[in-house]
């Protein structure tokens, strides 16, 4: 089991982010900032790229080799070239290596440390999978949904599958041999350190026992997930009539559909009491309370 101070190792962002060195917002496009969990009023994120560090918000772009560095208080979702969708949980550093082209359909990222929940399209092979690389282990994937974790400290890198599955290895090499590497379906998980020829075999997870852990360790992580997963079944049972939009709104926009709402309920008790008052007039009516029938009739027109 990983230990809880998984992510309290913010000093090693740097030192890795040289190995990607490239110059800042330049180069090929890999996806797109969607939403930002954190502080109220913290709706942007830490990216570096060699030496430069910037600042992205929702609906930036990213590009091959910037690496999206967040808080111990932060957690983002990017949608990738493929559409795949990757929740970065807090104290982590994700790089997209290679995006997803028509010319090259094949995608590689980065978890140098922390935390990762990604639902992967299904567009991938055996030949082609999507790949995430940390430094103890590889894992692909043709399209399933997991959450990769990994301690820098302990050097050790842990799948769970929650749908589909993955095959984890020591190298991208050796996730084309059956076997050198384990395939851990749904419900499976099995971890790696560093130095290992090959990662043990899977063992079960109960998932519910999972995310009450995982909600423990990393609260703002577990419920950035668990609303993603949410939004996704929303579309998924609105399918039917109508393709709702991938693009999930940030948190001004929620707000300020809310208030529109509260607006339009506002605006609509206000109809509904005036109404009610012209149907229901005073009896104080310069002397026309005979006609009160006529009058409640005239009122509704």
């Amino acid at each position: 089991m990983l230990p809880k101070h998984l992510f309290a190792l913010p000093a090693l962002a740097l030192l890795v982010s040289v190995a990607t060195a490239a110059e800042p917002h330049v180069g090929q496009a890999a996806g797109r900032v969607d939403h930002v969990e954190g502080p109220a009023g913290a709706e942007t994120i830490e990216v570096r790229n060699g030496p430069a560090v910037n600042t992205m918000g929702i609906g930036d772009t990213l590009y091959v080799g910037d690496h999206v560095v967040t808080s111990a208080q932060q957690s983002v979702a990017i949608v990738l070239n493929d559409q795949s969708e990757i929740v970065v949980g807090p104290s982590s550093d994700f790089t997209v290596k290679q995006p997803y082209t028509e010319q090259a359909p094949a995608t590689t990222v980065s978890l140098l440390y922390g935390m990762l929940h990604a639902v992967v399209e299904k567009i991938y092979s055996d030949e082609k999978p999507f790949v995430v690389e940390t430094p103890s282990g590889v894992m692909g994937v043709r399209g399933t949904e997991f959450i990769v974790e990994h301690d820098a400290k302990a050097t050790e890198s842990a799948v769970h599958t929650l749908e589909g599955s993955v095959a984890m290895a020591k190298s991208p090499e050796e996730l084309r041999r059956p076997t050198a590497h384990a395939l851990v379906t749904a419900g499976m998980m099995t971890s790696m350190q560093r130095g290992m020829a090959s990662p043990p075999a899977p063992r079960k997870f109960e998932r519910a026992a999972f995310f009450e852990h995982l909600k423990q360790r990393a609260p703002l992580f577990t419920r950035h997930v668990e609303y993603r997963q949410a939004q996704r079944q929303q579309r998924r049972q609105n399918h039917s009539g109508q393709q709702l939009p991938h693009h999930q709104p940030s948190r001004p926009q929620r707000q300020e559909q809310q208030q529109h709402q509260l607006q339009q309920h506002q605006r609509q008790q206000h109809q509904q009491q005036h109404q009610q008052h012209q149907q229901h007039p005073q009896k104080k009516n310069n002397g026309q309370g005979k006609k009160k029938g006529r009058g409640h009739k005239g009122d509704q027109r």
